[in-house]
């Protein structure tokens, strides 16, 4: 019997309106009224996750955020975080000034950023969720080692113009010792080493004692990967790049087209065992 379904947002649970369809909110709750769990599992951080389910699905469920950097329960209380290195994150840092790309780091409820030639300075509260700008590396540093801030997972992209210094830093990136994936063709995520979806849903599964192979999850993209394979019942999207598809058992239709509550229907109906 599949016991949880968990799915990534963009791409897949969300429609073309970045919105979930009323036929996929429906679905869910007809999913958890059965007795069985949902999961989402984003690159988001928690008061986003956290919304969709207490505004929008109005169902208790799992929080994988941040690709796995940290997972919660269905009260929102972690039971597994996975920082990165302290010097990663400054080595990473170091990439983007010297190549000129953009770096995003994310904490639990707040993200750092720097953007060349964008000005910025360290302001604010750590918890009110915003996006505080750095241009120094002295201002990670403190953050890192005053403050101790952790941080979970970065994204880095190249800005317009520069596709051939951005491919330098990608080498550079890539050779450190991270977990790296892509959401889309030109942004790439990095969570610490074997930090996935996937560890994530390993972590649900210990703690509640049941086993990955009953687990049903659908994806689109890169970040996806270890989800989709390591599961007993891996779903891509019709719309999933062809990396998804290739690890996938099974397919359902177009994220626009309300995908994951039709395969969610087709469970519930005993279509698919």
């Amino acid at each position: 019997m599949i016991v949880l379904a968990g799915t990534d947002l963009d791409g897949t649970f969300f429609n073309n309106q970045s919105r979930i369809s009323d036929y996929n909110r429906q679905a869910v709750r007809d999913w958890v009224q059965s007795g069985r769990d949902f999961a989402i599992c984003s690159g988001r951080s928690l008061p986003t996750v956290s919304q969709l389910f207490s505004h929008d699905l109005r169902v208790p469920g799992y929080k994988v955020c941040l690709n796995g950097g940290i997972v919660y329960d269905k009260d929102d209380q972690p039971i597994m975080r996975r920082p990165l290195d302290n010097a990663v994150v400054l080595a990473a840092f170091h990439v983007a000034k010297h190549y000129l790309a953009r770096i995003v780091f994310f904490a639990e409820h707040h993200a750092v950023s720097y953007t060349p030639g964008i000005m910025g300075r360290v302001r604010g509260n750590w918890h009110n969720g915003e996006t505080i700008k750095i241009t120094r590396e002295d201002d990670l540093v403190r953050m890192l080692t005053v403050d101790h801030v952790q941080f979970y997972k970065f994204t880095f992209n190249g800005i317009f113009g520069n596709g051939f210094s951005f491919a330098l830093a990608m080498k550079k990136i890539a050779a450190l010792p991270i977990h790296l994936s892509r959401s889309n063709r030109f942004f790439y995520e990095a969570n610490a080493p074997h930090t996935t979806k996937a560890s994530a849903l390993h972590t649900i599964a210990t703690t509640t004692g049941r086993s990955m192979a009953n687990f049903m999850c659908f994806g689109d993209y890169e970040n996806d990967l270890e989800m989709i394979r390591d599961v007993g019942y891996g779903v891509a999207m019709a719309n999933a790049i062809p990396k998804i598809k290739a690890v996938a058992r099974l397919q359902t239709v177009d994220h626009d087209d309300d995908g994951v509550g039709k395969m969610l229907h087709a469970v519930l109906a005993g279509k698919i065992q």
